[in-house]
């Protein structure tokens, strides 16, 4: 499922964890249930003109919805543009 999550991350909500990371955790199967498979991740400049490097540091697929603070989501493409502007992204009350 990996592959086919990280090519979605454009349309994806995503959240802060504990420790700098960001995760993404809900998907519809081929049979439309939801699931709930946690990716976590970092994004970093590769370069003045290389783009951004994405690290994934844990996925897993999860048996029940896993907790979640009470902040409001970020998409992925903001993610990406304050990335490669330099602009801290901080979790939102």
């Amino acid at each position: 499922m990996l592959p086919d999550i990280v090519r979605s991350l454009g349309e994806r909500k995503c959240f802060h964890d504990n420790h700098g990371n960001f995760y993404v955790f809900e998907i519809t199967e081929e049979d439309g249930t939801t699931a709930y498979y946690s990716v976590f991740f970092t994004l970093s400049k590769a370069g003045r003109k290389a783009g951004l490097n994405l690290f994934i540091s844990s996925a897993h697929l999860r048996e029940e919805r896993p907790y979640v603070r009470q902040i409001k989501p970020i998409r992925f493409r903001v993610l990406v543009y304050n990335t490669w502007k330099g602009k801290a992204v901080k979790p939102a009350p």
